[in-house]
């Protein structure tokens, strides 16, 4: 006689295996891919040894876990979809919701006010909070496995959940800036050997993500229309490619394609060119640094036109890759070398881009008020003068500055590439007012010098820094919020 899942579960002294027993019983094949403890297309699974879940605190803290999972599969880098129920089991019970109840807490239109970046084992206290007032959590039937209608009701949902295919795919992924790089990596592995011709497979990818700019006509072949015409694709597999777009949605705003193949420009630049050795910002941690300015001074802050972005040490501008096209009108991004600002420039056409030395250009007009408001020729944009001259002006500084400081000869004698790195005209001025080693450091100058320069601004500092620098700065300034990371990631 076969077992009921109460007593299969009676076996289980863990919470991984009351999943190991729960997949066998349902003879699924245990993916727990990206952490999810169990994913199908059609259920995702969430299970918890022994947390009580008619306890509606508890439900609801295990249903925000599992929208963390389906909100990285909308957004996130993966191939797999959202699924199209959600079911959290523990070894007394079990419930199952529909995934598009809860599209106001996942969706990234309605989603504002909660933290995504925490571990889903420890989510949100605002999104508990509002779940435990969601009329699905508060009232969903829980079944109980003690109760034998009950366990067999559930274990005919599940399977009626795992096996239909009604609308199996209306959770569809979303392409997006920041996602289309690792959504065109899968797309080029399924469809770039057959589209090799005069037009690059980035260009059929742009044209096949657009609404109305590629068809698949009689199932078995795929027209394009590309910039130079309509292009027919008869060696296409047609099964992939009717998979691929069940599971991810067409773009439908032409700005958000524009950004796109932006930014796909820029991508291709970016990894044509070689970083010999230099020291440079990953782009998932400079989209990660984005996301927490953004909590902070606001998603769509350069709508509003009483913000400027400054980065003033920004190298081959990996920092502002990241930044939606629309926000670059309102960015200054400088750096010491010549070619790397003119490699800016390319890649950063709306922005204002130029050379600067920040540690010695025009630092003679930063304590001497009656000769920065006189019109005297400095190295720095006019643009940017009339900026900083204007006190209704928000300001960002999202930067990732050097941390060199002199070599000590003493010690280190067969090293010259550090000999007086730091003797800049910053660290003259901090001399004088006796600031000791801290003068030192490249880092420090930086700080300094901001310091001086927006003192008169409401200015918010988006920055990469060791813990011992933070803690220096924070002696006079506000935290809001952060991430932490090992440097080895550079």
């Amino acid at each position: 006689m076969k077992q009921t899942l109460k007593q299969i579960f009676n076996n289980a002294s863990t919470e991984e295996e009351l999943k190991h027993y729960f997949a066998k019983f349902f003879d699924l094949k245990l993916n727990t891919k990206h952490q999810i403890d169990l994913y199908t297309p059609q259920v995702l699974f969430e299970f918890k040894y022994d947390v009580n879940l008619n306890n509606i605190q508890s439900r609801a803290k295990t249903a925000a876990q599992a929208l963390y999972y389906i909100r990285r599969l909308k957004y996130g880098e993966y191939n797999e979809i959202p699924s199209k129920y959600i079911c959290l089991v523990d070894k007394n019970s079990g419930v199952v919701y529909e995934t598009k109840n809860f599209a106001n807490y996942y969706l990234k239109s309605k989603s504002k006010n909660y933290d995504w970046d925490l571990a889903p084992s420890n989510p949100c206290k605002n999104l508990i909070l509002d779940l435990v007032d969601n009329n699905n959590i508060r009232n969903d039937h829980i079944y109980n496995f003690n109760q034998p209608q009950d366990e067999a009701d559930f274990i005919d949902k599940i399977k009626y959940c795992l096996t239909t295919q009604t609308q199996l795919f209306e959770l569809k992924k979303e392409i997006n800036e920041e996602n289309f790089y690792d959504i065109f990596k899968y797309w080029q592995h399924l469809f770039g050997t057959y589209v090799e011709n005069s037009h690059k497979s980035s260009e059929y990818f742009i044209t096949d993500i657009e609404a109305g700019r590629s068809i698949l006509i009689d199932d078995k072949s795929v027209l394009f229309r590309m910039s130079g015409g309509f292009v027919t694709e008869k060696s296409m597999p047609v099964e992939d490619y009717k998979y691929f777009w069940d599971v991810h949605e067409k773009i439908y705003n032409p700005r958000t394609v524009i950004a796109i193949r932006q930014k796909m420009d820029r991508m291709s630049k970016i990894e044509l060119r070689r970083f010999t050795g230099e020291f440079f910002t990953p782009i998932e941690f400079a989209k990660k640094a984005i996301e927490y300015l953004e909590r902070t001074v606001g998603t769509n802050w350069y709508k509003s036109g009483k913000f400027r972005l400054w980065d003033m040490a920004a190298g081959t501008g990996n920092l502002e890759f990241v930044l939606p096209a629309e926000a670059l009108p309102y960015c200054y991004i400088s750096t010491l070398l010549e070619d790397d600002a003119k490699y800016c420039a390319k890649i950063y056409p709306e922005a204002t881009v130029f050379q600067y030395d920040y540690l010695n250009d025009d630092v003679e007009f930063l304590n001497n008020e009656l000769l920065s408001k006189m019109y005297t020729k400095r190295k720095m944009p006019q643009k940017l003068i009339d900026d900083l001259n204007n006190p209704e002006l928000k300001w960002i500084i999202f930067i990732n500055p050097p941390y060199a400081m002199p070599s000590n000869f003493e010690f280190n004698k067969d090293r010259t590439d550090k000999i007086n790195v730091s003797l800049t005209e910053i660290r003259n001025l901090m001399n004088e007012e006796n600031l000791g080693s801290d003068s030192q450091e490249l880092f420090s100058q930086f700080l300094y010098r901001i310091s001086l320069e927006f003192k008169n601004h409401q200015t918010f500092l988006g920055i990469f820094s060791k813990i011992k620098y933070l803690k220096l700065y924070l002696e006079k300034n506000k935290f809001e919020r952060g991430f932490i990371f090992n440097s080895k990631n550079f």
